[in-house]
């Protein structure tokens, strides 16, 4: 429970307006989606460590690219093509 409302902490620090602030989370096919997430604004370790908390970035279908060891660089190139939520299986059963 703590590492969840930890992500979810953090999460809220970036999101991008007023209405996913209010409506941040939807739950489908045993997902959890945090969306309107500004990924512009995040660097790579607060993405570690959003990870390592059990939230990938992105949504579930755009990528299978393995987010444990990855570069400042690596986000940068990488976020521009990623949908602007984060995900867990981890905290996803409906």
């Amino acid at each position: 429970m703590k590492e969840l409302i930890r992500a979810l902490t953090i999460l809220s620090l970036y999101m991008k307006d007023d209405y996913h602030r209010d409506f941040p989370t939807h739950c489908e096919h045993d997902v959890l989606y945090v969306c309107g997430v500004d990924l512009e604004k995040m660097d790579a370790s607060i993405v570690r460590e959003l990870v390592e908390l059990g939230f990938n970035p992105g949504s579930d279908n755009d990528t299978d690219y393995y987010w444990d060891n990855f570069t400042q660089e690596d986000w940068e190139i990488r976020r521009k093509d990623l949908t602007d939520c984060f995900y867990s299986y981890k905290y996803g059963s409906c």
